[in-house]
Protein backbone atom coordinates (compact mmCIF):
# COMPACT_ATOMS: atom_id res chain seq x y z
CA UNK A 1 0.00 0.00 0.00
CA UNK A 2 2.55 2.45 0.82
CA UNK A 3 4.48 1.84 -2.66
CA UNK A 4 1.05 2.96 -4.72
CA UNK A 5 1.30 5.80 -2.02
CA UNK A 6 4.77 6.75 -2.97
CA UNK A 7 3.85 6.48 -6.71
CA UNK A 8 0.95 8.70 -6.66
CA UNK A 9 2.78 11.78 -5.01
CA UNK A 10 3.35 14.70 -7.20
CA UNK A 11 6.96 15.62 -8.75
CA UNK A 12 7.17 19.24 -8.09
CA UNK A 13 10.55 21.64 -8.80
CA UNK A 14 12.87 22.27 -5.73
CA UNK A 15 14.39 25.25 -7.09
CA UNK A 16 17.67 26.34 -7.55
CA UNK A 17 20.48 24.92 -4.99
CA UNK A 18 21.00 27.98 -3.14
CA UNK A 19 19.59 31.67 -2.86
CA UNK A 20 20.34 34.53 -5.01
CA UNK A 21 23.19 36.87 -3.99
CA UNK A 22 24.23 39.46 -5.98
CA UNK A 23 28.01 38.45 -6.82
CA UNK A 24 30.77 40.70 -4.69
CA UNK A 25 32.98 40.13 -1.67
CA UNK A 26 30.50 38.85 1.73
CA UNK A 27 31.48 38.37 4.96
CA UNK A 28 29.96 34.63 5.71
CA UNK A 29 29.97 31.85 8.47
CA UNK A 30 30.19 28.10 7.28
CA UNK A 31 26.67 26.70 8.95
CA UNK A 32 26.89 22.96 7.94
CA UNK A 33 28.61 20.20 5.63
CA UNK A 34 26.80 17.75 3.75
CA UNK A 35 29.17 15.18 2.46
CA UNK A 36 27.45 13.07 -1.09
CA UNK A 37 30.60 10.03 -1.12
CA UNK A 38 28.62 8.40 -3.67
CA UNK A 39 28.84 10.90 -6.18
CA UNK A 40 32.16 11.99 -5.14
CA UNK A 41 30.86 15.96 -3.86
CA UNK A 42 31.33 17.71 -0.41
CA UNK A 43 29.42 20.42 0.07
CA UNK A 44 29.89 23.79 3.06
CA UNK A 45 26.99 25.88 3.50
CA UNK A 46 27.44 29.80 4.04
CA UNK A 47 25.39 31.85 5.45
CA UNK A 48 25.64 35.72 5.14
CA UNK A 49 26.06 38.00 8.08
CA UNK A 50 27.19 41.27 6.80
CA UNK A 51 24.25 43.59 7.48
CA UNK A 52 22.42 44.16 4.21
CA UNK A 53 19.97 42.71 1.81
CA UNK A 54 21.47 39.57 1.64
CA UNK A 55 21.73 39.05 5.08
CA UNK A 56 20.54 35.48 6.08
CA UNK A 57 20.74 34.23 2.77
CA UNK A 58 22.15 30.60 2.17
CA UNK A 59 24.96 29.63 -0.64
CA UNK A 60 27.06 26.86 -0.55
CA UNK A 61 30.83 26.16 -1.78
CA UNK A 62 31.60 22.90 -3.63
CA UNK A 63 34.55 20.72 -3.80
CA UNK A 64 35.02 17.26 -5.83
CA UNK A 65 36.63 14.40 -3.17
CA UNK A 66 37.06 10.73 -4.03
CA UNK A 67 34.31 8.48 -3.46
CA UNK A 68 36.38 6.06 -0.68
CA UNK A 69 36.72 9.11 0.80
CA UNK A 70 40.46 9.84 0.84
CA UNK A 71 42.04 13.74 -0.02
CA UNK A 72 44.05 14.52 -2.51
CA UNK A 73 46.66 16.98 -1.81
CA UNK A 74 46.50 19.00 -5.20
CA UNK A 75 42.56 19.20 -4.15
CA UNK A 76 40.51 22.30 -3.36
CA UNK A 77 39.36 21.29 -0.08
CA UNK A 78 42.98 20.29 1.24
CA UNK A 79 44.16 23.72 0.21
CA UNK A 80 41.18 25.37 1.93
CA UNK A 81 41.21 23.04 5.18
CA UNK A 82 44.70 23.53 5.27
CA UNK A 83 44.38 27.35 5.27
CA UNK A 84 41.63 26.87 8.33
CA UNK A 85 43.67 24.44 10.06
CA UNK A 86 47.25 26.61 9.87
CA UNK A 87 48.91 23.09 8.92
CA UNK A 88 49.11 20.29 7.06
CA UNK A 89 47.86 16.78 8.27
CA UNK A 90 51.03 15.65 10.38
CA UNK A 91 50.82 12.05 8.48
CA UNK A 92 48.97 9.46 5.91
CA UNK A 93 45.17 8.83 7.14
CA UNK A 94 44.64 12.19 9.52
CA UNK A 95 40.92 12.86 9.27
CA UNK A 96 40.55 15.42 7.35
CA UNK A 97 36.60 16.77 8.90
CA UNK A 98 34.40 19.61 7.70
CA UNK A 99 33.66 20.77 11.13
CA UNK A 100 37.20 22.61 11.03
CA UNK A 101 34.98 25.31 9.01
CA UNK A 102 31.72 25.09 10.91
CA UNK A 103 30.66 28.13 12.84
CA UNK A 104 34.07 30.38 11.44
CA UNK A 105 33.49 33.65 9.40
CA UNK A 106 35.14 33.80 5.99
CA UNK A 107 35.58 36.83 3.58
CA UNK A 108 33.69 35.04 0.72
CA UNK A 109 33.99 35.72 -3.21
CA UNK A 110 30.14 34.87 -4.31
CA UNK A 111 29.10 34.53 -7.95
CA UNK A 112 25.82 33.98 -10.18
CA UNK A 113 25.10 31.19 -11.39
CA UNK A 114 22.81 29.32 -13.52
CA UNK A 115 20.86 26.20 -13.78
CA UNK A 116 21.92 24.36 -16.90
CA UNK A 117 19.36 22.21 -19.80
CA UNK A 118 20.31 18.50 -19.00
CA UNK A 119 20.66 17.59 -22.53
CA UNK A 120 22.29 20.72 -24.13
CA UNK A 121 24.25 22.12 -21.04
CA UNK A 122 23.49 25.63 -22.16
CA UNK A 123 22.34 27.68 -19.40
CA UNK A 124 18.76 28.74 -19.00
CA UNK A 125 19.07 32.16 -18.22
CA UNK A 126 15.86 33.30 -15.97
CA UNK A 127 15.53 35.03 -12.63
CA UNK A 128 14.08 31.46 -11.70
CA UNK A 129 17.10 29.49 -12.85
CA UNK A 130 20.03 31.49 -11.02
CA UNK A 131 21.72 30.47 -7.41
CA UNK A 132 25.20 31.90 -6.14
CA UNK A 133 28.00 29.82 -4.76
CA UNK A 134 31.25 30.84 -2.99
CA UNK A 135 34.24 30.88 -5.55
CA UNK A 136 36.24 31.70 -2.95
CA UNK A 137 37.39 31.52 0.31
CA UNK A 138 39.46 34.72 0.35
CA UNK A 139 39.77 35.41 4.16
CA UNK A 140 39.48 33.46 7.41
CA UNK A 141 38.62 35.15 10.67
CA UNK A 142 39.68 33.30 13.93
CA UNK A 143 37.11 32.03 16.22
CA UNK A 144 35.78 34.88 18.70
Amino acid sequence: MSRNRAARQELRYAGPPSDYIEDGEYLVECIRSDTKRRIGRLFLRFQVVEEGPWQGKVTFKSYNIATNGNIRPQSKYYADWCRVHKSRPSKKGIEMSPRIFHGRLFKAKIVTKHLRNFETREAIISDDTRYSLVEELIEIYPRS
